[in-house]
């Protein structure tokens, strides 16, 4: 694993066993998107995101992540609980929000 996500889980006390590097290219085209699926201490199911793009998040984006999700949901043949991303860029508030609503946890990075 890269010593910058060893930082951003450290920083954020994110604590995943059985931790997975998935590979997205199978399920979408984005490339900016690296994803992590583990097991937190109180046994839920967390699926991390980091997105590493210049350009802005934009609602479209955040719809999109939300289906990634349901695609590895029906993947693994689980319900994840714990949703995180961590982002570089600029959030729109209409993507914020729709994260928000549908039980994101978004942390920025620089």
């Amino acid at each position: 694993m890269d010593q910058k996500v060893i930082e951003l889980f450290g920083n954020k006390k994110i604590l995943l066993k059985n931790l997975k590097h998935v590979a997205l290219n199978e399920i979408t085209k984005i490339r900016t998107l690296d994803c992590y699926f583990g097991v937190n201490l109180k046994g839920f199911y967390q699926i991390v995101f980091i997105r590493n793009a210049k350009s802005r998040l934009i609602k479209k984006d955040a719809i999109n992540l939300n289906q990634i999700v349901a695609i590895l949901e029906q993947n693994f043949d689980t319900a994840i609980k714990k949703r995180t991303l961590f982002y570089s860029s600029e959030i729109c508030s209409k993507a914020k929000n729709e994260l928000k609503n549908t039980g994101w946890t978004c942390y920025d990075f620089v």
